[in-house]
């Protein structure tokens, strides 16, 4: 009997020793993973760049003049194909520019014949911007024919000459 009551006392024991419900104690540590972490390499400073402030304004003025035209004549003159060629290098890198092409004449001869010869003048100098891959879009152009003159006085020929020309006129930028 007395083993009876040793094997009941041990079997109340565990039964009340025993976890109560079916759920596991859920154990919350504050372990955080080991991550492995490379050695940090020295930030290498870039070079030092310096800017070359370019004023667009100015390039502008100095690239397009006007170009200049031989009396009743819009085929371009030797200097005249080297200001459109500076023009269409500047126009180049300047994609967003438009230009207005503004032919002018001198005051000899009809209005008629004046305004057709300026716009030939302009059309001469916006066919040869294409050569150079500029697209047509950008350009338009206008004769003033003769009512635009640098000098409405002229009575000499170097006078006149600065009247044949076409001036450009920057529409966008």
């Amino acid at each position: 009997m007395l083993l009876k009551r040793a094997i009941f006392i041990l079997a109340v024991g565990m039964l009340f020793s025993a976890p109560i419900g079916c759920s596991k104690k859920v154990v919350k540590t504050d372990v955080k993973p080991v991550v492995e972490q490379k050695p940090v390499e020295p930030v290498q400073q870039p070079e030092e760049v310096t800017f070359k402030p370019t004023d667009m304004d100015d390039e502008m003025r100095a690239v397009l003049v006007p170009v200049y035209f031989d009396y009743d004549k819009y085929t371009l003159r030797s200097d005249a194909i080297q200001v459109v060629e500076k023009a269409a290098g500047f126009l180049d890198r300047y994609k967003q520019v438009r230009i207005m092409l503004e032919g002018n004449t001198d005051e000899r001869g009809t209005d008629e014949y004046n305004m057709g010869l300026g716009e030939n003048r302009a059309r001469a100098v916006k066919k040869y911007l294409a050569g150079f891959g500029l697209p047509d879009n950008r350009f338009e152009i206008v004769s003033y024919g003769k009512t635009r003159p640098v000098d409405p006085n002229c009575t000499t020929e170097q006078c006149h000459g600065l009247n044949r020309r076409v001036e450009w006129k920057v529409l966008a930028r």
